[in-house]
């Protein structure tokens, strides 16, 4: 954009003029870095710029304000209806936002999914038959079994390891603190304060 502008000779200042912009689909063909990076580059080099762009990507979304998306879902009856964000999507995951914005409940492969929805309704249902409860067991096993192996198994590890310490820390501190400022004070001066306590007025 930039440098088409230059090569058109657009005034020098042009960055900073208003201007509307209007692009279909503006994260086709970007790596997803890009696709999280592309609106704020936009705004930081082109303050005035009003930007109208669709996207079917959760990572574009991210870091949105309130009603700054408009959703468009068709309903049971073929009607496209609008509706906006509510609150700011900001320290949301792509998984919070397929799953909020994009209606896709669990953002995994199909195979998975058909096996989670299976688990729920084996575990909704009040009597289950030996068939069914053989097959409940199943999937408990091998769904734990996939989870355990995955990615996110480990970055949940790392995140309670995070939050142990972040935690811990502040009251590890002040006890420490605590301590050596007791230890610190001469034990004449502990034994004045404990007899000066103990002579107060009754």
């Amino acid at each position: 954009m930039i440098g088409y502008a230059s090569y058109y000779g657009y005034i020098k200042n042009y960055t900073r003029q208003p201007a509307i912009l209007v692009i279909d689909e503006l994260d086709s063909h970007l790596h997803p870095s890009w696709q999280r990076r592309i609106l704020p580059t936009l705004a930081k080099h082109f303050p005035k710029l009003q930007l109208f762009c669709s996207t079917h990507s959760p990572l574009m979304l991210a870091g949105l304000r309130t009603g700054q998306v408009q959703l468009l879902r068709r309903d049971n009856k073929g009607k496209v209806t609008v509706s906006t964000n509510e609150t700011d999507i900001v320290s949301w995951s792509g998984d919070e936002i397929l799953r909020n914005l994009f209606s896709i409940v669990n953002a995994t492969d199909l195979e998975t999914e058909e096996k989670l929805e299976r688990l729920k309704t084996l575990r909704q249902k009040k009597r289950l038959s030996k068939e069914e409860t053989r097959e409940l067991n199943r999937l408990r096993r091998t769904i734990n079994k996939n989870l355990l192996s995955s990615p996110i198994s480990h970055d949940i590890e790392q995140l309670v390891d995070s939050l142990k310490k972040t935690i811990d820390m502040p009251s590890a501190k002040k006890k420490s603190k605590t301590l050596t400022s007791r230890a610190s004070r001469p034990r004449s001066a502990r034994r004045k304060s404990v007899s000066e306590r103990g002579t107060g007025p009754k």
